[in-house]
C-alpha cells in the first residue's frame, strides 16, 4: 500500500476502497481496481479463461485474482472484499451446486420408495421361492444407486460442458425458467429464418 512517499505490505484483507497500491511483476491483484500510473500484461486466465495476457495501462481496469505479469503499476482500489470480482465469482460457481437443485431432491424421494418396494419384493420372492439368489437378484435390479447417482452426475457434466464453451451457470434452470429458455430460442430460430 502506498501512503505519500512511503509503502507498506499489508494483507489484501485490510485494502479499503480508495487505497493506492503498487503491484509488482508476478503478483496476484489483490483487489478489483484502475490503474494510475504504470503499464503492463494482466493474465486474466482465471477470470476469463483467455490464456493470453492482456496488456493494460493507465485508467484501464484491473481485477482481483489475475496476475501481474510484466510490468509493475500503481493502482487505486475501487472494489474490495466481497464486491471483488474474484468473491462474485467463487460465490457464483458455489450457487451452481448441484445439491441445491430440486431434480435431485426428487430423485432422493423417489429413491426411498424404490428401496421399500425392493426389500419388500426381494423379501416375497425370498420367501415364495425358498432361493437367496432370486431375491438378491431382485435387490440387484430394483437397486436405485443408478438413480440416485446419476441425476446429480449428469448435472455437474452438464455444468462443466457449459464451462468449457464459456458458459458460467448460476444456478439450475427451473420448470419455468427452461419454458422460457424455449420460448426465447425458438423464436430467436423464427426470426433467423425470417432474415
Amino acid at each position: 500500500m502506498l501512503q505519500g512517499d512511503t509503502e507498506k505490505v499489508i494483507p489484501a484483507e485490510q485494502v479499503r476502497v480508495g487505497d493506492r497500491l503498487r503491484v509488482l511483476p508476478g503478483e496476484t491483484i489483490p483487489v478489483d481496481g484502475v490503474i494510475l500510473s504504470g503499464q503492463t500484461s494482466i493474465n486474466q486466465a482465471v477470470m476469463t479463461g483467455e490464456s493470453l495476457p492482456v496488456d493494460k495501462t493507465v485508467g484501464d481496469e484491473v481485477s482481483s485474482g489475475t496476475m501481474n505479469q510484466f510490468g509493475a503499476f500503481e493502482m487505486k482500489a475501487t472494489k474490495v472484499g466481497k464486491d471483488s470480482s474474484i468473491q462474485r465469482m467463487i460465490q457464483l460457481v458455489q450457487s451452481a451446486d448441484a445439491g441445491k437443485t430440486k431434480i435431485v431432491g426428487i430423485a432422493d424421494r423417489w429413491a426411498t420408495w424404490i428401496v421399500v418396494i425392493a426389500l419388500s419384493a426381494a423379501t416375497f420372492t425370498g420367501i415364495i421361492s425358498g432361493e437367496l439368489i432370486r431375491a438378491v437378484t431382485i435387490l440387484v435390479v430394483f437397486c436405485p444407486c443408478a438413480l440416485v447417482l446419476a441425476t446429480p452426475t449428469a448435472i455437474m457434466a452438464a455444468i462443466g460442458n457449459a464451462t468449457k464453451h464459456g458458459f458460467l451457470v448460476r444456478a439450475s434452470i427451473g420448470k419455468s425458467s427452461s419454458k422460457l429458455l424455449q420460448r426465447v430460442l425458438s423464436e430467436k430460430s423464427a426470426d433467423s429464418r425470417n432474415v
